[in-house]
Parts: structure tokens; sequence; C-alpha cells
């Protein structure tokens, strides 16, 4: 029997490292289940260094949380890594890196100039995903319903320079109010992000986001739920799953909060109206076709207490896919299990 070949790639050299290796272990685990496809994973060091297969497979079989260094050291480069270790003969790759060099247009350029078919979002939906600042100037030009927002490049020496302390937090005052939220442009898995409840920690919340990047948004803190929903394109059709509610462990859903406790609660479906559940739905197709997603996302919103007005937080161009990650378990009650799941986007990409 012929196997479509489809290349697991994972690791990676962004702070959610440890997350995509998560998600790539999940995905993994469910190859008995698919008759027609054969992973064939690689695994990318934080340096960018490829790894063969077998290695990849010793370190999805295992509990390991990080790819180790000492994997590279027969490698000149990674350019040398790469030529060895990627199979150029596989039908079809399916991205599992979160976050920068991976979910930011990087490894899908890389992918199109090999003529490489792949699971998800292009190169352009892919950028804009990724870049908070950029996602929030298009939505509001065209019109999407979101909570106020700031942005800010090159901030530098914030502590040190009193009247830029002082300034900003004027237009924070003016613009956002607080408390408010402080977030690097263009990370993900919610790191590097602070709530700030006065101007006393605005700066340290700007000096903990420019560790991360160095274009930083400011954006309204709003009083209410957290709901997403999954997004599937098959047949040139959007579809939206039944949306999902997150009930934070902590202040809000950080990574700790997604990762590294039980207690935070992931709630399948949410209980919304039926007419609340139909706006998330149709506002999630509409955001992914405006941006020209492509494959899966997953869109995150905010219902507002009291007047339930629904606002869109932001687009996940390649959500977690791992036993607790919300994407995969809205599909599931939406009647599509994960394996199911994995076949439309395996057939999805390639008949397109």
């Amino acid at each position: 029997m012929n196997f479509t070949k489809v290349c697991l790639l994972f690791g990676g050299q962004s702070h959610e490292h440890k997350v995509s290796i998560m998600s790539a272990r999940s995905v993994f685990a469910q190859q008995e289940g698919l008759d027609n496809f054969e992973f064939h994973p690689t695994a990318i060091t934080r340096n960018g260094f490829w790894l063969s297969e077998a290695l990849s497979k010793k370190i999805l079989n295992s509990d390991t949380k990080e790819i180790p260094e000492e994997y590279e050291k027969k490698y000149s480069s990674s350019w040398q890594s790469i030529k060895e270790n990627f199979d150029e003969k596989i039908d079809l790759a399916f991205p599992l890196l979160h976050g920068p060099f991976g979910e930011d247009g990087t490894i899908q350029g890389f992918l199109e100039t090999s003529d490489i078919p792949y699971v998800g979002c292009d190169v352009t939906t892919s950028v804009l995903g990724m870049d908070k600042i950029y996602q929030k100037n298009i939505l509001e030009n065209q019109g999407f319903p979101q909570a106020n927002y700031i942005s800010y490049n090159n901030l530098k020496n914030i502590s040190a320079n009193n009247d830029l302390s002082k300034r900003l937090d004027e237009e924070v005052s003016e613009k956002t109010g607080y408390p408010c939220f402080v977030k690097p442009s263009r990370q993900g898995s919610s790191l590097g992000i602070s709530r700030v409840r006065s101007a006393d920690e605005l700066n340290q919340a700007l000096e903990k986001a420019l560790k991360y990047d160095d274009r930083v948004l400011i954006e309204e803190s709003i009083a209410g739920r957290e709901i997403e929903c999954s997004v599937l394109a098959e047949d040139e059709e959007c579809k939206a799953s039944v949306p999902g509610e997150i009930i934070p462990a902590g202040d809000f859903y950080d990574y700790k909060s997604k990762y590294l406790t039980d207690e935070t609660e992931l709630i399948t479906p949410a209980e919304l109206s039926s007419e609340i559940e139909e706006n998330i739905r149709s506002l999630s197709c509409d955001l992914f076709r405006n941006l020209g997603g492509k494959g899966f996302a997953r869109i995150d919103f905010f219902l507002t207490s009291g007047e339930n007005e629904v606002l869109i937080n932001e687009i996940n161009t390649i959500p977690g896919f791992t036993k607790r990650s919300m994407y995969p378990k809205m599909w599931q009650e939406s009647g599509l299990d994960y394996v199911k799941l994995l076949q439309t986007l395996f057939y999805t990409t390639l008949k397109n």
C-alpha cells in the first residue's frame, strides 16, 4: 500500500519550543488510526538545526521536554543539517511550530520555495496572524469589533526616561485605561504578557514585553468571558466549530494557565445563547476569510459582562494540538474526532 508521507515539523527556535513538542507528540500518537498517511517527523533544535527522522522519532516516543543541543554537534551549520535530514520527497508538511520561526510565515516561505504542500495558512496570513499590531490595524480598518489598543515601536530606556514614562501613562489613561494588558506584538502562548492595574506597574510590564519583541501592544482589559472557536477550511468552505470557554486559573490565560496547571477550566461547548453562538461562529469565518486563511485556525474572543458584546481578541494560525488544546477539543464536541480532523486537514491540503 502506498502511504502519503507527512512530515511533522516540530520544536523550533521560539520560546514555544516545548509546546511545539507536546503538539507534535499528540499528533504522532495518532499514527495507527491514519490508514493512508505515514508520519516522518523532523525535529528542529532551538538553534535551528534539523535532526534525522530516527532522532526525531526518538524524541516523540520519549518524555523529552526540550530537544538536546548535543544532537547539533555533527553539523557545521543549520543549513548542512537541513540538506542532510530534510526529505524533499515527502508529499505533505504539517508545521507544528508555534510562535516565531514557524507560525510567522518563515517556514511557510521555505516550504513554498521548495514546492512542498503544507497544512495551514500561507505566508501572508501567517505574518498577519503572528503580528498582533498588524492584525489589529487590519481588523480596525475592516470594522471588526475589538478592544481599544495602542501600539509602539522601538521603545528604549523606559524606566530611565521620566518624560517618556509620563507620556506613555497619559496615552494609556486616555485610550485604554487601567487595567490594561501589555503584550509583545510577535509572540504566542501568552509569553511576555502582563496585566497592568495602575501606572506604577506600566514600566515593568513594558520592559518584560520588550524582552520578547521591540514592538509592543497595549490593550484595554475587557471584563467578561474568554471564548474560542475553531475554524477549518474544507472544499473552499469555512466551517466553524461549537465555541468553547476558558476559565483561567489565574488573573488571565497566561502560559502557566495554558500548559502548567490543571486548574484552568476548558469548557466545551460554551454555555451561550444561540444568537451569540451564531455570531461568534460567523465572525470566526468572516475573519478567517478576510485575512486569507487556509487550512485551519483558532479565533479568540471576549464576551463582555452585562452587554454581552462579542469582541475579537486574535487569530492563531497554528493553534496547539496537545491533549489539552482547545482546537481539537472544540472539533471533538462538534462531531469531528482527533483522527478525522487530521485526515480532513491532510486531504483538503492535498486536494487544493
